[in-house]
């Protein structure tokens, strides 16, 4: 077992949670085989983030919320579960923002920020992972000019560079927040540039 592996898996505290469907730059952003500590049983539209992969602002979010919903509502394990289904749909909705939905709390709204730091983790990449992701982000907007790119995506990272916090739990700031500063700072420089 890997490092990251180790610890977010500690024993006796963590129900795994299987993988993420978010292939952007691939899956390295999510190892598919890293338990991580969840309050409740973990959601499984947790494996439907970002399921619409085309590159529009929001709307991939949403589209995937509504997919997450269709896809699920039917499944033996959520039949009937008007109320999770609801709670999946707000997780993935709120990778538009990154911001935990105020509609949930307790062990939802832990499980909530443990979900959107999973998407925010390749912030904290090493640096080569990192620069490999921030490739396959701008060829998915290849369709946008070089100036409109470069004004856009500095503006979403700055965005995250001056949260007080970038993720919201404490395990993940301990293993990312550093280098996510750092690989900020680093993007932002070259698309100022």
């Amino acid at each position: 077992m890997n490092s990251l592996s180790s610890t977010l898996n500690p024993p006796g505290t963590t129900t795994p949670l299987a993988t993420s469907t978010r292939f952007l730059a691939s899956s390295q952003h999510i190892e598919s085989d890293s338990p991580i500590p969840m309050q409740s049983k973990p959601p499984s539209g947790s494996m439907m983030l970002s399921m619409i992969p085309r590159a529009q602002g929001h709307a991939n979010e949403l589209e995937s919320a509504q997919l997450a919903v269709d896809c699920l509502s039917g499944s033996v394990e959520l039949s009937g579960d008007a109320e999770r289904l609801v709670r999946i749909q707000e997780m993935i909705k709120a990778t538009a923002t990154h911001i935990v939905p105020a509609s949930l709390n307790g062990a939802e709204a832990a499980d909530a920020a443990m979900f959107l730091d999973m998407d925010l983790s390749i912030l904290g990449a090493d640096e080569r992972t990192f620069d490999e992701y921030e490739a396959a982000v701008r060829k998915e907007y290849n369709f946008v000019a070089e100036d409109v790119w470069r004004e856009g995506r500095m503006a979403v990272l700055k965005r995250f560079g001056e949260r007080e916090r970038i993720y919201h739990s404490e395990l993940f700031r301990g293993l990312f927040e550093d280098a996510a500063r750092r690989n900020l700072k680093r993007s932002i420089e070259r698309l100022a540039a």
